[in-house]
C-alpha cells in the first residue's frame, strides 16, 4: 500500500520576523537605486561634456532653406576644404560667403531638380572617391549639376546666332583727339596703327582696336562698357559709319597730367639726406583738359574749387590742390618729382602739363568705326559659351531673390566662433 506523500507546508513566518524581511528587502533595493543612479550620474559626467560641447553645436541648423535644413558640421567641413584649397586665407572673413555659396548650391539643386536635373551618387563617386564627407560630396554634386544645367538645359535656351556686328574700337583719353583721328583714319584706312599709338585702354592696346564678330552683350564684357557697343549696335548706324567723340567719364586708364606749382624753392636737409618744397598740384585725365585746367587757375587762382572739380589726386582733393610740404623720399612718381623738386621749376608758376603714365585717371572718349553687321550670324563656340554662363548667372541670381524668405538664418556669435574654431583646428590638422 502507497504511502501518501507528506504535504510541505509553506513556512510561516511570525510578524516579527515579516517585518524583519520586508526592511531588508526594502534596503536591498535603495542600494540598487543608488548604485544605478550613481552609474547613470557618471555616465552623465563623461558623456554630459560631449553632448553639450560636440554633439549638439555640430548637429545645430545655422540656416533653413526652404525645407532643407544645414547643419553647422556641414558648415565647418565646407570651410575645412575651402581653407585647405586656398592656402592662408582668413576664414573669419570668408565665413558668409562660404555658407551663401552653400545656400546658393541647394537653391539651384531644387530647382534644378524640378527641371528633371540631378546628379547620381554613381558620377559623385567618380569625382570624388569612395572616402569622403558630406561636404565635399555636396561640393562635387554642385559643380556637376553646374556643368549638366548648363549642358542640358541652358544650350537649348540660348540660340546658336543672332545679331552681331564686327567693330573697330578704342578709348583715347579726350574728345578733342577725335577730329584728328577721323582724318587720320579717312587718309590711311588703318586702324591698327591708330590704335598703337593713341589707345588708352589695354584690351585696344593688346588687340590693336581690332575687335571679333560679337553680339552686343560679350561685345560690352570684352570692351569694359557699353558706351561702343550701344553705338554699334544703334539703327542709326550704318556699316562703314565712324563715330564722333564718344564721351566716358567711368572708364579708367593708367595716364594722367599734372600741373603743378612750386611755392617754395626746395630745401635740402643734409642731416637727413632729403629734399623738401611746398607745392600746391592738379591731376587731370587728358593733355587737353590740363590745358584748359591751366587757364582757369592762372586766371582766377582759385586753386581750392578747381581742384575739387577736377584734380583726380586724393591728396590734392583732400587739401584742395594744397600739398603742403612735401619730401622727395615719399617718391609720389617720377614725373612729379621730375619738375617738383627741380631747382630750374619756376617758383610760383604752373607748370605746363606733365604726363604720367603711373597714375590712374577717369575720363576720355571712344572712336569707333562699324566694320560690318549681321542680323543673324551664328556665334562662335567661346561666344556661345559665354551667352550659356550669361544665362546660368542670370538664373541663379533669380532664384536668390525668389527665396528672400525661405532662407532662414539661425547663427550667433557663439555658433560663428564654434565654427570658426573647430574649422582651423582641423586644417591645421
Amino acid at each position: 500500500m502507497v504511502k501518501k506523500s507528506r504535504e510541505v507546508k509553506p513556512r510561516e513566518y511570525t510578524k516579527r520576523q515579516l517585518s524583519h524581511h520586508k526592511k531588508q528587502e526594502r534596503r536591498q533595493k535603495i542600494i540598487l537605486i543608488s548604485g544605478i543612479t550613481i552609474i547613470v550620474a557618471v555616465v552623465l559626467l563623461v558623456t554630459g561634456g560631449w553632448l553639450f560641447g560636440e554633439y549638439l553645436p555640430f548637429n545645430k541648423t545655422v540656416v533653413t532653406v526652404y525645407d532643407t535644413k544645414i547643419k553647422q558640421s556641414m558648415l565647418i567641413d565646407t570651410m575645412v576644404y575651402f581653407g585647405q584649397s586656398n592656402t592662408g586665407v582668413d576664414l573669419s572673413t570668408q565665413m558668409d560667403s562660404i555658407m551663401n555659396y552653400m545656400i546658393q548650391n541647394e537653391l539651384n539643386r531644387k530647382a534644378a531638380a524640378a527641371l528633371g536635373i540631378t546628379i547620381s551618387d554613381e558620377d559623385i563617386e567618380k569625382t570624388t572617391g569612395e572616402n569622403t564627407n558630406a561636404a565635399q560630396r555636396a561640393l562635387a554634386y554642385s559643380s556637376l549639376l553646374t556643368t549638366k544645367i548648363k549642358a542640358e538645359y541652358f544650350d537649348k535656351q540660348v540660340p546658336s546666332s543672332g545679331n552681331q556686328s564686327l567693330i573697330n574700337a578704342m578709348l583715347v583719353e579726350s574728345e578733342d583727339l577725335i577730329p584728328q583721328l577721323r582724318q587720320e583714319l579717312l587718309s590711311s584706312g588703318n586702324f591698327s596703327a591708330l590704335a598703337e599709338q593713341y589707345a588708352v585702354n589695354r584690351v585696344s592696346k593688346d588687340n590693336k582696336g581690332i575687335f571679333d564678330w560679337h553680339p552686343a552683350s560679350v561685345l560690352t564684357s570684352e570692351i569694359g562698357t557699353a558706351i561702343p557697343v550701344d553705338w554699334a549696335f544703334s539703327e542709326n548706324t550704318s556699316v562703314g559709319d565712324i563715330s564722333s567723340g564718344l564721351s566716358d567719364n567711368a572708364s579708367s586708364k593708367q595716364l594722367g597730367y599734372w600741373l603743378i606749382r612750386v611755392n617754395q624753392a626746395p630745401v635740402i636737409n643734409e642731416e637727413e639726406g632729403d629734399t623738401s618744397a611746398n607745392i600746391s598740384a592738379v591731376l587731370v585725365s587728358s593733355k587737353a583738359e590740363a590745358l584748359r585746367v591751366k587757364a582757369m587757375l592762372e586766371a582766377a587762382d582759385d586753386i581750392a574749387s578747381i581742384a575739387d572739380t577736377y584734380s583726380q589726386y586724393s591728396p590734392s582733393q583732400q587739401g584742395h590742390g594744397e600739398l603742403g610740404m612735401v619730401s622727395i623720399s615719399e617718391n609720389i612718381s617720377a614725373p612729379f618729382n621730375g619738375y617738383a623738386f627741380n631747382t630750374e621749376s619756376v617758383v610760383g608758376a604752373w607748370s605746363d602739363p606733365i604726363q604720367d603714365t603711373q597714375f590712374w585717371t577717369k575720363g576720355g572718349a571712344w572712336f569707333v568705326q562699324l566694320v560690318d553687321r549681321s542680323n543673324d550670324r551664328t556665334y562662335s563656340q567661346d561666344d556661345k559659351d559665354t551667352l550659356i554662363s550669361k544665362a546660368y548667372t542670370d538664373w541663379t541670381t533669380a532664384l536668390w531673390t525668389e527665396a528672400t524668405d525661405k532662407v532662414i538664418y539661425n547663427f550667433n556669435e557663439a555658433e560663428r566662433a564654434f565654427a570658426l574654431k573647430k574649422a582651423t583646428e582641423k586644417i591645421s590638422g
